[in-house]
Protein backbone atom coordinates (compact mmCIF):
# COMPACT_ATOMS: atom_id res chain seq x y z
CA UNK A 1 0.00 0.00 0.00
CA UNK A 2 1.34 3.32 -0.98
CA UNK A 3 1.55 6.39 1.78
CA UNK A 4 -0.54 8.65 -0.58
CA UNK A 5 -3.10 5.78 -0.19
CA UNK A 6 -2.82 5.31 3.50
CA UNK A 7 -2.98 9.23 3.76
CA UNK A 8 -6.24 9.54 1.76
CA UNK A 9 -7.71 6.27 3.92
CA UNK A 10 -6.42 8.32 7.26
CA UNK A 11 -8.23 11.60 5.80
CA UNK A 12 -11.35 9.76 5.92
CA UNK A 13 -11.48 9.27 2.02
CA UNK A 14 -13.23 6.11 1.31
CA UNK A 15 -12.07 6.01 -2.39
CA UNK A 16 -10.00 7.50 -4.66
CA UNK A 17 -13.02 9.58 -6.79
CA UNK A 18 -13.96 10.76 -3.04
CA UNK A 19 -10.33 12.79 -2.83
CA UNK A 20 -10.48 13.20 -6.30
CA UNK A 21 -13.68 15.35 -5.77
CA UNK A 22 -12.48 17.00 -3.05
CA UNK A 23 -9.39 18.23 -4.58
CA UNK A 24 -11.21 19.15 -7.30
CA UNK A 25 -9.52 16.70 -9.75
CA UNK A 26 -9.81 13.53 -12.13
CA UNK A 27 -9.83 10.38 -10.53
CA UNK A 28 -7.48 9.09 -12.41
CA UNK A 29 -4.59 11.42 -11.33
CA UNK A 30 -5.03 9.75 -8.12
CA UNK A 31 -5.13 6.19 -8.90
CA UNK A 32 -2.14 7.21 -10.79
CA UNK A 33 -0.10 8.88 -7.98
CA UNK A 34 -1.18 5.77 -5.79
CA UNK A 35 0.41 3.16 -8.00
CA UNK A 36 3.28 5.31 -8.55
CA UNK A 37 2.70 6.67 -12.03
CA UNK A 38 2.68 10.58 -11.68
CA UNK A 39 2.92 12.83 -9.40
CA UNK A 40 0.79 15.43 -7.95
CA UNK A 41 1.72 19.24 -8.78
CA UNK A 42 3.02 21.53 -6.27
CA UNK A 43 -0.58 23.14 -5.59
CA UNK A 44 -2.13 19.84 -5.07
CA UNK A 45 0.88 18.55 -2.67
CA UNK A 46 0.68 22.02 -0.72
CA UNK A 47 -3.70 21.08 -0.24
CA UNK A 48 -2.02 17.70 1.05
CA UNK A 49 0.27 18.75 3.22
CA UNK A 50 -2.51 21.43 4.36
CA UNK A 51 -4.85 18.26 5.13
CA UNK A 52 -2.30 16.92 7.36
CA UNK A 53 -0.36 14.39 4.78
CA UNK A 54 3.28 13.79 5.95
CA UNK A 55 6.64 13.56 4.15
CA UNK A 56 6.60 9.89 4.46
CA UNK A 57 2.87 9.12 3.00
CA UNK A 58 3.27 11.38 0.00
CA UNK A 59 7.30 11.14 -0.78
CA UNK A 60 8.01 7.55 0.50
CA UNK A 61 10.68 8.00 2.58
CA UNK A 62 11.79 8.36 6.05
CA UNK A 63 11.72 12.15 7.24
CA UNK A 64 12.86 13.48 10.30
CA UNK A 65 13.70 17.03 10.90
CA UNK A 66 16.88 16.44 13.28
CA UNK A 67 18.49 15.32 9.72
CA UNK A 68 18.15 19.04 8.45
CA UNK A 69 20.36 21.61 10.84
CA UNK A 70 18.66 24.27 12.45
CA UNK A 71 18.71 27.65 9.47
CA UNK A 72 20.31 29.19 11.52
CA UNK A 73 22.96 27.00 11.56
CA UNK A 74 23.39 26.43 7.71
CA UNK A 75 24.84 28.83 5.00
CA UNK A 76 22.99 30.36 1.91
CA UNK A 77 24.45 28.25 -0.27
CA UNK A 78 23.90 25.47 1.73
CA UNK A 79 19.88 26.39 2.12
CA UNK A 80 19.75 26.62 -1.91
CA UNK A 81 21.62 23.50 -2.09
CA UNK A 82 18.54 21.99 -0.14
CA UNK A 83 16.12 23.44 -2.33
CA UNK A 84 17.57 22.71 -5.51
CA UNK A 85 17.52 18.64 -4.38
CA UNK A 86 14.25 18.79 -3.36
CA UNK A 87 13.26 20.41 -6.68
CA UNK A 88 14.89 17.72 -8.12
CA UNK A 89 13.08 15.02 -6.15
CA UNK A 90 9.61 16.42 -7.13
CA UNK A 91 10.33 17.58 -10.33
CA UNK A 92 12.59 14.41 -11.42
CA UNK A 93 9.30 12.25 -13.24
CA UNK A 94 7.16 14.72 -13.50
CA UNK A 95 8.97 18.12 -15.48
CA UNK A 96 5.39 18.91 -15.66
CA UNK A 97 4.23 19.28 -12.27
Amino acid sequence: MTGLKLFRERAGFASQSALAKFLDINSANVSGWESGNGFPSYNILKRLFEMGATVEELFGVNYSPTRIPPAADISSEEAADIVRKGLIFIFKDNPRA
